[in-house]
């Protein structure tokens, strides 16, 4: 007996309900695969942010100069244009051109209960790297 021999022989109540549960099924299915198909198509689900870069800092203060070393002590390289170094509220930019790779460092005059820190900027905003809050 074929398939079709014995899809006719079942009762319209089973077909119905057959009928029923491939719609269930299938429906929820067939949107999801509709959303994730327009989210690229629109570019909604494409391209990544730029993410901040990972990097360890040292703090060393002088407290007869009042001068705080900030030096990167490993991580990644980061672009010096896109470093600055905020003491309380004021803006101090990475001292030197280029990259900053490890070993590199950089001094900033600071009191010793003063908040310091060193903030990336990227396209889609800032994040803190590191930070040293006085002695």
């Amino acid at each position: 007996m074929t398939f079709r021999e014995q899809w006719g022989e079942l009762g319209t109540g089973v077909k119905l309900l057959i009928g029923l549960g491939l719609l269930v099924v299938l429906v929820p299915l067939l949107v999801i695969v509709a959303g994730i198909v327009a989210s690229f198509v629109l570019g909604m689900g494409g391209g990544e942010a730029a993410t901040a870069p990972v990097a360890s800092w040292s703090f060393d203060y002088s407290g007869s100069s009042e001068e705080l070393t900030i030096t990167h002590e490993s991580g990644d390289s980061i672009d010096a244009a896109a470093i600055d170094v905020e003491v309380e509220s004021r803006t101090v930019d990475w001292a030197g051109n280029g990259t900053v790779e490890q070993g590199d460092s950089t001094t900033v005059e600071a009191g010793p209960d003063d908040r310091v820190r060193v903030v990336w900027h990227g396209d889609d905003g800032s994040e803190t790297l590191g930070e040293w809050s006085g002695n």
